[in-house]
């Protein structure tokens, strides 16, 4: 795995946190607490949220430590595999678990950031039985989100693949963010 991220800021941010970002902070009236000093937080999922660390411009996921695990699993296998056939560059980050509290078995996720990158949403994706009944809204003149969607799936081997776990940057460059599973 690539040695990326601070193991000594991970385990910082667990501690902040108690192990958990989901603590209801009466302040802001959200069921997050608030980032610490020198973090922001960038999005959420089903089993982890994700924080910037804004000097280093790395992402720490605090969560599920499955999903942290395989995360760096997955991005380490799909770094070594050729995406050339794909047809649109994709780029896969760098990611590094890293152990936070030995006694509990608990990991975080460190990630390379996808810089000005948005959501690939497309219509297309909405689908019952595989098939879709709407027309390309992503309004692309090169590949539909939906198509990107569908072949980073199969390249992939990765089932949850939608508009925010794929993004597109500046440079029309693909960023698959959310490698768990």
């Amino acid at each position: 795995m690539t040695n990326i991220g601070s193991a000594v800021i991970a385990r910082a941010l667990y501690r902040h946190f108690n192990g958990t970002p989901r603590t209801y902070d009466r302040m802001s009236g959200s069921g997050f607490k608030r980032a610490p000093n020198g973090f922001r937080r960038i999005g959420s999922g089903c089993y982890r949220v994700v924080y910037l660390h804004k000097e280093s411009g790395l992402v720490y996921k605090i969560g599920d430590n499955d999903a942290n695990f395989y995360e760096a699993e997955n991005a380490s296998r799909l770094r070594a595999k050729s995406s050339a056939d794909l047809g649109f560059e994709l780029v896969v980050p760098r990611t590094r678990y890293v152990t936070v509290d030995e006694n509990a078995g608990m990991g975080m996720a460190i990630q390379e950031f996808a810089p000005n990158a948005r959501a690939t949403y497309c219509m297309t994706q909405y689908n019952w039985g595989g098939v879709s009944d709407y027309d390309c809204t992503c309004r692309r003149k090169d590949v539909c989100y939906g198509d990107v969607h569908r072949a980073v799936e199969a390249w992939s081997g990765l089932e949850d693949i939608h508009c925010y776990n794929v993004l597109v940057d500046r440079d029309d460059r693909f960023w698959l963010i959310d490698l768990a599973g």
